[in-house]
């Protein structure tokens, strides 16, 4: 075969490039092609260290594999590296070297191939991997969250397994309530009143007292089974929410206050009232409780006054969960009396079962206690604000929309 170019000729427009460097890492020969690249000229490049074409991390892999590997097996092959052009760029390569030791110099030979598309390439699988990685931890996350998931439907249904539970209890108990303990009663009261008007016992003022006392006792008795029975069929009431006008009600709830204590002089005032979604015979007892309380609880020497206003509010819809937040639109309901008052600080106590501060009044202490019952059932709050010798203030907060039931 004729050789009709120089090996010079060859080496010049080969279309890779070429360089020879000795053992200090001194560049002895580039061709055209590295020349161009990097866009230098030869004669900035011959005679400099190998450095001044490596970015800063293949100098690095060059000093502590390249070469010691190199100089080992006498050559190397399809080593990664990045170039430095002159302009500051970085040029991927594969590279291959051979060492050549026969001659009086020890001379250093390497090819270098682009591989653009090879960076390419390898900047998407970096970046596919980055994504599996994160899908992984995602699904991690996931798993995590359907086992929270999982944890608290488990404890819902036990929640509403016991919520059933009770209900059906409170059916039971409503039932002797109302029948099984009215009924025995209902005949002591008739048996009383039977021996009451027998002639040895109304002519002696002794027993009759002491009947009369028996009398008073039962008719507590009955009362206090009455509010009972009264407190538990609030919590078995299957009444649905509706959209109620709470001022047609606060009317109808005024009437059964006057009608239940014998008492009407006192003014009532009520503000702009916004309708909410509730339920309406819940609301009605609701505000005839307040207003007994506010009878039962009145200064003797002042003429009772009540006043009813309310205002829409943004509230946190999670009352117990701390660090959660889904924010709605309240009712804030204020019932507002100038009657005796009492210290704030029992403002949680008076609305438990029985509780009363006042041992004189009128009341069985079971009011409040039922009107923090119906506010709980409509998802709501009721707090005090009062001040003794002042009145009291009842803050009613109830969710515009009742939230959707389980």
């Amino acid at each position: 075969m004729k050789v009709t170019h120089s090996a010079d000729y060859i080496v010049q427009t080969m279309p890779c490039a070429c360089l020879l460097f000795g053992d200090g890492s001194t560049i002895e020969f580039v061709n055209t092609f590295l020349c161009e690249l990097l866009g230098y000229e030869a004669a900035e490049l011959v005679g400099h260290k190998l450095d001044r074409i490596l970015t800063f991390s293949s100098r690095l892999f060059y000093q502590t594999h390249f070469f010691p590997l190199l100089r080992l097996n006498g050559k190397v092959s399809e080593i990664f590296f990045m170039l430095r052009s002159k302009a500051g760029e970085s040029i991927p390569v594969m590279t291959n070297a051979t060492r050549d030791s026969s001659g009086k110099k020890v001379v250093n030979l390497c090819i270098f191939i682009t591989v653009w598309e090879r960076q390419k390439y390898e900047s998407e699988i970096l970046e596919s991997k980055k994504s599996l990685q994160k899908a992984l931890e995602n699904n991690e996350q996931l798993k995590g969250l359907q086992a929270q998931l999982e944890e608290h439907q488990q404890k819902l249904d036990r929640q509403i397994a016991t919520l059933i539970q009770r209900n059906q209890e409170y059916v039971q108990l409503n039932k002797v309530l109302s029948h099984d303990l009215q009924e025995p009663i209902r005949k002591i009261a008739i048996y009383l009143d039977i021996l009451l008007k027998e002639e040895n016992i109304s002519g002696n003022q002794g027993i009759k007292a002491q009947f009369t006392r028996i009398q008073a006792s039962v008719t507590r008795l009955r009362a206090l089974t009455q509010s009972l029975q009264e407190f538990v069929s609030v919590e078995s009431n299957e009444e649905l929410p509706t959209i109620v006008t709470l001022d047609a009600l606060i009317a109808k709830a005024k009437a059964d206050a006057v009608r239940v204590t014998g008492f009407d002089d006192f003014e009532l005032e009520v503000g702009e009232m916004l309708p909410i979604e509730a339920r309406a015979g819940q609301m009605r007892l609701l505000f005839t409780e307040l207003f007994k309380n506010a009878i039962q609880n009145r200064k003797v020497h002042a003429r009772l006054r009540i006043m009813v206003g309310s205002t829409t509010v943004e509230e946190n819809s999670y009352q117990f969960s701390k660090d959660r937040y889904r924010y709605m639109d309240y009712s804030r309901v204020e019932v507002t009396d100038n009657g005796k008052g009492f210290d704030n600080q029992y403002g949680t106590y008076v609305m438990g079962l029985f509780n009363k501060l006042d041992s004189e009044s009128a009341g069985m202490g079971m009011g409040l206690a039922l009107c923090k019952k119906i506010v709980s059932n409509h998802y709501g709050t009721l707090s005090t604000n009062s001040r003794e010798g002042t009145g009291s203030t009842f803050i009613i907060t109830l969710p515009v929309v009742q939230p959707t039931a389980l």
